[in-house]
């Protein structure tokens, strides 16, 4: 899976954000892996068929989160993913058209 994080952000981000949250993601990413990285040796000394369940468990969570928010995007364009992104379990669908930011006349 090594860049599929980075597929899939690209794909569900809007344009008028993407280069924003795409360093986001990239920093997170990075910091993740880093306490994955840092903690692994520890926990698999202390108990290793526990390291192997925790990190089992915590891919399940991630493989449910994917199959509940993440829209199927087979034979979509990119602004068609663009106009389903926010549909997490009934969250308001953002509207692109609509201005992100208000005048203080408004």
């Amino acid at each position: 899976y090594g860049g599929l994080q980075f597929v899939v952000s690209l794909e569900l981000l809007p344009n008028e954000v993407r280069p924003i949250w795409q360093g986001q993601i990239l920093f997170l990413t990075g910091i993740l892996e880093i306490l994955i990285y840092q903690c692994f040796l520890t926990v698999l000394q202390a108990n290793g068929i526990a390291t192997f369940l925790l990190f089992s468990f915590i891919n399940l969570l991630g493989a449910v989160f994917a199959a509940q928010c993440l829209p199927d995007v087979t034979g979509q364009s990119l602004e068609q993913v663009s106009e389903q992104s926010g549909q997490c379990q009934g969250q308001p669908r953002l509207d692109s058209k609509q201005e992100q930011f208000s005048t203080p006349d408004e």
